[in-house]
């Protein structure tokens, strides 16, 4: 069973919460607490601007789960809030009445390591209380599906928003599943995703644990019934316990780098920025070795965009850039041609006139 609590309102005064019915969060900030990764969405390596994509596309470590383009979804500021500088803010762009398989709802996939705690699939399994602030222009029933990575073990349960466009805070804590298969390594160890629409695998079995898939309760409520509808979460918090506590607030650098270990971008913030420092493998050919940031998840896939060169005792732009078969989780080699080089000669991987030129590189679950 499922413990939901709702009774809560924000307080603009300093973050914390306005106690209605004598609830309030319990105030303690224990490093590491949150399994959640950019839950107070502040990071947004890829776009602080809004998309109508599905995927990965904005925020870091949320994923828009959507087979409609009828709503655009983002990094907001929040103008009420001293709590939270930001939130995820979706809004439709076109009424939309769902049907057959459609749905649309925002994801995080938890990575196996990091949901280890848990001990989810054991007799030790434990509760764990999911928390967040929420706000919407549009009231009623909507939904939460938590699943593990192959959907065979499926937990459903419900919030309500309850008045118009004010932020409520939601508590859901769940008691762990003692059987099933759930990832323990660098696989998705937990999948969390909050439904704003659909029809599809649609369930009246709510809180407790399938082992089918399912994605939403049989009420929930369509935000795309409407155009210019808003849907805005923040402050998301997933902890062991049955007990929802204060907002991890983690350094924006720890932060960062958590969310680099699925994906980070290197951007020339100069018109010739130095990315790194390689060697000329002849007088046409660059080897540059590139470190990332941080150990990533696993083998990245790799982006360039934008004009780079290599500059030996001259610049020349590369007329072609490659990342090395032998890329892995903490680095690869970049290849390239260029011209003029001197073998054996270091060589420096910069822009080439272009404060927009990155280097990215993916690992998402």
């Amino acid at each position: 069973m499922s413990t939901i609590k709702t009774n809560a309102i924000l307080d603009a005064s300093g973050g914390n919460t306005t106690t209605i019915n004598g609830t309030t969060p319990t105030a303690y900030n224990t490093m590491g607490k949150n399994l959640i990764i950019n839950g107070d969405f502040e990071i947004a390596q890829r776009s602080s601007s809004t998309s109508t994509s599905t995927g990965y596309q904005t925020v870091d470590r949320w994923k828009w789960e959507n087979n409609t383009t009828d709503g655009s979804w983002g990094q907001a500021a929040i103008s009420t809030n001293s709590g939270f500088r930001k939130c995820l803010r979706v809004t439709t762009n076109s009424t939309k009445t769902p049907s057959g398989s459609t749905y649309a709802g925002l994801l995080q996939n938890i990575e196996g390591y990091t949901t280890n705690p848990l001990y989810l699939g054991t007799s030790s399994a434990k509760s764990f209380t999911l928390s967040f602030w929420v706000r919407s222009t549009k009231t009623g029933t909507y939904s939460i599906s938590i699943k593990n990575s192959n959907a065979t073990r499926v937990y459903v349960t419900e919030y309500s928003i309850n008045s118009a466009s004010t932020w409520e805070y939601k508590t859901i804590t769940i008691a762990g599943s003692t059987d099933g298969s759930w990832d323990t390594t660098n696989g998705i160890g937990l999948g969390i995703c909050w439904w704003l629409a659909g029809q599809g695998a649609q369930t009246s079995s709510t809180n407790t644990w399938l082992t089918s898939n399912a994605n939403m309760s049989s009420n929930q409520v369509n935000l795309f019934d409407t155009t210019s509808a808003t849907w805005d979460i923040t402050g998301v918090q997933l902890e062991v316990g049955s007990v929802a506590t204060e907002f991890e607030r983690r350094p924006y650098p720890v932060e960062k780098k958590l969310c680099e270990r699925y994906y980070q971008k290197h951007i020339s913030n100069t018109a010739y920025h130095r990315f790194t420092t390689g060697v000329c493998g002849s007088s046409t050919a660059v080897e540059i070795p590139f470190r990332y940031s941080v150990e990533m998840r696993t083998t990245p896939s790799g982006t360039f965009s934008g004009n780079f060169r290599a500059r030996h005792a001259t610049a020349s732009a590369l007329s072609s850039m490659a990342f090395s078969a032998y890329m892995n989780e903490w680095g690869t080699m970049i290849t390239g041609t260029m011209s003029g080089g001197t073998a054996g000669f270091a060589c420096n991987l910069d822009s080439n006139n272009d404060t927009s030129a990155y280097i990215a590189l993916s690992a998402e679950l």
